[in-house]
């Protein structure tokens, strides 16, 4: 049988900021679905995620850069069609692919980090980034080198 996940948003992201990192929230409900031998899909159950995160930023020459220094998931049944079903067990499971998938690849990402966008003859050179309480300040020198003829 396949499985069908049908995941939205529940309510609006949230970043918040401080001098130390960057934290986000994010909730959502993923829908459970199976589909029959006659193709129609069958209800199993909703269940509720919401995923806190911490990561510190900064410029690596012009890239950006992140560290994930936390990443953790709360998982909640909100209804099922097929009975109990073990929360432990799913947490468990959460929990183990956040630390032995997730956070090694966005840390390995947030290495490499993501270019500061560049047009034609306009560049950003030497950025720093500062994080204050509720902001951040981006200083960048802006390099011209003028219409190529």
């Amino acid at each position: 049988m396949l499985l069908q996940v049908n995941v939205k948003a529940s309510r609006s992201p949230e970043v918040i900021m401080n001098q130390d990192a960057l934290n986000g929230t994010a909730q959502m409900d993923a829908k459970f679905f199976v589909q029959l031998p006659n193709k129609t899909l069958h209800y199993i159950c909703t269940m509720q995620y919401t995923a806190h995160a911490s990561a510190i930023l900064g410029f690596q020459g012009n890239n950006l850069t992140w560290h994930a220094t936390y990443i953790g998931v709360d998982v909640k049944l909100v209804e099922s069609n097929i009975g109990k079903i073990d929360m432990k067990f799913m947490r468990g499971g959460v929990d183990v692919a956040i630390s032995r998938k997730l956070m090694p690849w966005l840390n390995d990402e947030g290495k490499k980090g993501i270019p500061l966008p560049s047009v034609d003859d306009v560049s950003f050179e030497n950025p720093v980034l500062t994080l204050k309480q509720g902001y951040f300040k981006l200083g960048v020198d802006v390099s011209y080198k003028g219409v190529k003829k």
